[in-house]
């Protein structure tokens, strides 16, 4: 679980960190326009978490999570090829993917996160929560740590000047690279990995039902509770 967490922060921590550079020295945007594509990707991402819970309650959610991954990481092969001056498709496919991914990388993965700690409950009578957040929360810092790490990596690596208008080719490749084939990378190891992940729906309903089978009978089980205190009696 906590290596899926692992790739499904990724994506969005090192296509957060590059987006400013991909506006500025890719596209060649004005500072009002790289405003309006930063909050276009936070906007869009909002709105992919909305509407997870309708479709985790009509589909499976680990069959949901991996097809989203799949597209994801056929959209973000697709940036590569995309011409970045051309606004239509290139706003299309950062909408779509920003959306896309919080999906699937917000309610979805936490989600997942809570039925691990139910699965270890049902199967070894132990719920673990804090040390299993704690680890998802550790590889989410972890991912931050990377992919920003990366970023720096490849930009001093490729001769990124600070603040020149016209970086040379080696950088601007390694921009969009960032920006499309790192993160592609990432979602189709998670949407394989994820076939591992034997939590469905179904599976999950069957645990909730055992969890709450065994609580009732730990309930009906338990001895009553007898108190050492004298009656008082009343005075004459």
């Amino acid at each position: 679980m906590i290596s899926i967490t692992f790739l499904n922060v990724f994506p969005a921590f090192i296509r957060g960190a590059v987006t400013i550079y991909y506006a500025s020295y890719v596209m060649h945007a004005s500072v009002g326009f790289i405003t309006f594509f930063l909050a276009l990707g936070v906007a869009c991402n909002m709105l992919g978490s909305a509407i997870a819970k309708p479709l985790t309650d009509r589909f499976d959610k680990i069959k949901l999570f991996r097809i989203i991954n799949i597209i994801l990481g056929i959209l973000s092969f697709a940036l590569w090829f995309v011409d970045p001056a051309s606004l239509t498709p290139l706003l299309t496919l950062f909408i779509i993917i920003n959306i896309l991914h919080l999906i699937q990388s917000g309610p979805i993965l936490w989600a997942m996160m809570s039925d691990v700690d139910d699965y270890g409950d049902w199967k070894f009578g132990k719920r673990l929560t804090g040390i299993s957040f704690a680890g998802n929360l550790f590889m989410l810092k972890m991912g931050l740590a990377v992919a920003g790490a990366i970023v720096a990596w490849i930009l001093s690596y490729t001769g990124y000047i600070a603040n020149k208008p016209q970086q040379n080719p080696q950088t601007i490749q390694g921009i969009i690279m960032m920006f499309s084939l790192l993160p592609m990378v990432s979602y189709f190891i998670s949407a394989f990995m994820v076939r591992y992940f034997k939590l469905n729906n179904a599976f999950i309903e069957k645990i909730k039902v055992d969890l709450a089978k065994r609580e009732l009978e730990n309930g009906q089980n338990k001895a009553p509770e007898f108190t050492d205190t004298p009656t008082r009696q009343p005075a004459h």
